[in-house]
């Protein structure tokens, strides 16, 4: 199964790409084909309705990435109570390839937990047609990773892990039905 991870900061060493990397690892060690799309690494231009950058490579490989897709997974830090202006702009290219497709919010917020941008970016996806996950990932100030990109503290390991175990559940049982 493909499972694309989109993490939305916007510089370099971002714990969200951290966190993003990460659950690509355990999707991966799962037998399953983790695609991490990390917005700092593949920036994408601003939206227009108008269009003028269908033909852009990060933007085209983006699109076929979510849309080849059975599970996403989506990682934003929190700025200022919700998800990045880089990662709202780049769902704002994707509006018709999440229909259908269950997905994983994440957050990792400089405060105690994320809860805001979680709830922010669950709304989004009910709108563009997505499935949300009952689980979510908030991690908060004092979470961080240890040298080999896992997290440091053994509970959020746990829960990382928890929830993208959903998630693997959760679009297996989709693709059933």
């Amino acid at each position: 199964m493909i499972v694309t991870i989109l993490t939305g900061s916007n510089h370099e060493g971002a714990r969200s790409s951290k966190l993003g990397a990460h659950i690509a690892s355990l999707i991966d060690a799962e037998g399953h084909d983790a695609r991490l799309f990390d917005l700092h690494q593949r920036p994408v231009p601003l939206f227009s309705e108008k269009g003028g950058a269908d033909d852009n490579e990060n933007v085209v490989t983006l699109k076929q990435w979510v849309a080849e897709a059975k599970a996403l997974v989506i990682v934003t830090p929190e700025y200022h109570g919700s998800l990045s202006g880089v990662l709202k702009n780049a769902i704002d290219y994707l509006w018709k390839e999440f229909d259908g497709t269950p997905v994983l919010s994440a957050s990792v917020a400089g405060g105690a937990v994320g809860t805001s941008s979680l709830i922010h970016l669950q709304t989004i996806m009910r709108n563009v047609h997505a499935i949300n996950s009952p689980e979510w990932i908030s991690m908060g100030r004092g979470d961080d990773f240890d040298e080999s990109g896992a997290p440091a503290d053994e509970r959020s390991a746990k829960r990382i892990a928890k929830a993208c175990a959903y998630l693997l559940s959760m679009a297996g049982a989709l693709a059933e039905f």
